[in-house]
């Protein structure tokens, strides 16, 4: 195996290790690891133009600017100022760490002061491995209480962020101390998490409901299980996955729909396809598939691709950048371990819609308010809070594993995955490739590909479920060093119900029907309105085609434009044909 490839195969979801006088020391610590089936390019190798590179590199840029500086995000484990959420310890601090590590990369904007967090945080760390204030695990669990005035559950969701943190500075910057602390978190959870919360003999103990949804036990206990996976990945240490299979065993009994906190239960949706990946049993993937189906067949994904950030249908108006993020994840996740499109499908419908309504001008991300009736969510209202605390940090790392994405070696071939523009390596058969998609005024992509002199290879183009055909020009199943093809992506005008479900085109004069309007992965939204009720929307029809009715746009046409961007948008319409 070439060393650029071990070390791409080794990092994971992380940036590739820096060479460095002790690179030894990485190799003897670190195996490769299998992502599914896949080998997925470095996201730091990888160029992401159009909206979804600006909305990134906007994403990141955030991170650098008021209120972050290294007092403030080591708050919520030295308790050196009152910011929000100091008792979930390692939220903020961990999210800061492990998306500014991972993407710390020359072009792309970075804290300065990131090093000086991680050289920090490690004198933290409690005796028995835990960060945050002194706790008797043994004691009675204070589920009772409101979200600010707990500990227990609070610091069991922080620290399993910071878990992944820590793991992410080690992998990116070789810091001992980040992987002893790392190191000595996971071994807090085998002897205490373990032991204390996933004890069958006091289940009717776990099964209290919490009045405070983001600090419940089925919330903050299994958040953990991404990071014990990130780290037996650093240090295949059998005894972190061996503690996580325990973990993700004894989820299932609270893994149910609707549940209180939608970012929670997709986070531990990702690490039950991270368990999958480590010990090929099907049953961790299969809870998996499993809650996509219901979540979708069952409403509680609406036609922008998004969850509320109650896993709820209706009851609710509120979404979570977070949520976004993991829904994104956990769709990629699941295409790179089954091969479905389908989970493509729903990542490129989460992006354009509910990911881009989601950013708030600023780069940040957070909560905006739904207009949501007895059946679910069918408009975007006001930005309700930039949300400093989780989801600003959370947004630009489902974009940043959304980069690895973008064109793929998958079966011998080049495969493109997506309508969009960047610049990617792909290593097929030993060879390193690398595709560079470039948007046309007409809507089209130029793809040009650079390789070994004289070589081929096989190439394919993803057919998205909302396209009609995909074109290459020239026609061509595989290409040569030096190629480049125009790729055409044609849909047409399409409606869908509440459920993503094709609808017909009802008749010219007959009754309404509730409906979404789509133009390609795009929603058409309602320029005139506020957003507080479903919008009458007449359509006419064109030779046999929906002809784009006036007083429509999209989420994204709206994110140049702040002030129409931060108006109500309603996305379902009742439609009716002259």
């Amino acid at each position: 195996m070439k060393r650029r490839e071990f070390l791409k195969t080794t990092v994971g979801a992380f940036a590739v290790l820096p060479l460095l006088s002790h690179t030894s020391t990485v190799f003897a610590a670190l195996d490769p690891i299998r992502e599914g089936t896949l080998a997925l390019p470095a996201s730091n190798d990888i160029k992401l133009g159009g909206l979804p590179g600006t909305m990134y590199t906007s994403g990141l840029k955030r991170l650098t600017l008021d209120p972050f500086n290294t007092n403030f995000v080591l708050a919520d484990v030295n308790f050196n100022m009152k910011r929000w959420f100091t008792n979930f310890s390692g939220d903020i601090s961990g999210r800061f760490i492990e998306v500014c590590s991972s993407s710390k990369s020359p072009d792309l904007p970075s804290p300065s002061f990131l090093e000086d967090v991680i050289d920090k945080i490690t004198q933290y760390q409690k005796a028995d491995g835990h960060f945050g204030v002194d706790v008797n695990w043994w004691g009675e669990i204070d589920l009772v209480n409101s979200t600010d005035r707990t500990d227990f559950m609070p610091i069991l969701w922080g620290n399993g962020r910071l878990l992944l943190g820590l793991v992410a500075a080690w992998t990116t910057f070789h810091k001992e101390a980040a992987l002893n602390a790392a190191k000595k978190l996971g071994d807090f959870y085998i002897n205490t998490v373990v032991p204390r919360f996933c004890d069958p003999k006091r289940f009717d103990e776990y099964n209290v409901q919490s009045a405070g949804y983001a600090a419940a036990y089925v919330t903050c206990v299994y958040e953990g299980m991404e990071g014990l996976v990130q780290l037996y990945r650093a240090t295949r240490e059998k005894k972190y996955l061996d503690c996580v299979v325990t973990m993700a065993d004894f989820h299932e009994k609270f893994d149910v729909l609707p549940v209180g906190h939608s970012h929670g239960s997709l986070s531990e949706h990702e690490g039950l396809l991270m368990v999958y990946e480590e010990t090929g049993n099907p049953k961790y993937l299969a809870r998996v598939e499993k809650r996509w189906e219901d979540a979708v067949s069952g409403g509680y994904v609406n036609v922008c691709g998004s969850i509320l950030e109650k896993f709820w249908v209706s009851g609710y108006d509120r979404d979570e950048g977070c949520t976004e993020a993991d829904w994104l994840r956990v769709n990629l996740m699941l295409w790179r371990n089954t091969g479905k499109d389908k989970y493509l499908d729903m990542a490129e419908r989460l992006l354009y819609n509910g990911y881009v309504a989601n950013q708030w001008p600023s780069g940040g991300f957070g909560h905006r308010t739904l207009g949501v009736d007895d059946k679910g969510p069918f408009s975007y209202q006001e930005y309700v809070a930039e949300s400093l605390w989780c989801c600003s940090f959370h947004c630009p790392m489902g974009l940043y594993d959304l980069k690895r994405y973008m064109a793929v070696a998958k079966d011998g071939k080049i495969r493109m995955n997506f309508a969009a523009e960047f610049t990617a390596p792909v290593t097929v058969n030993d060879q390193e490739w690398t595709i560079t998609s470039t948007a046309q005024p007409d809507g089209s992509y130029s793809v040009h590909f650079d390789g070994p002199a004289g070589a081929s290879v096989p190439f394919e183009v993803r057919t998205p479920g909302w396209a009609s055909k995909v074109t290459l020009s020239p026609a061509a199943t595989s290409v040569s060093a030096g190629t480049t093809l125009q790729v055409r992506f044609d849909s047409d005008l399409r409606l869908e119900d509440r459920r993503l479900h094709d609808l017909a085109l009802p008749a010219a004069g007959a009754a309404p029907v509730e409906a979404a309007l789509f133009s390609g992965p795009r929603a058409l939204v309602a320029m005139a309105g506020d957003g507080k009720k479903i919008e009458d929307l007449t359509l006419t029809v064109e030779n046999g085609k929906i002809a784009k009715p006036d007083g429509l746009t999209t989420f994204v046409d709206l994110y140049t434009n702040e002030s129409e961007r931060m108006k109500g948008h309603s996305f379902l319409f009742h439609v009716s044909v002259k």
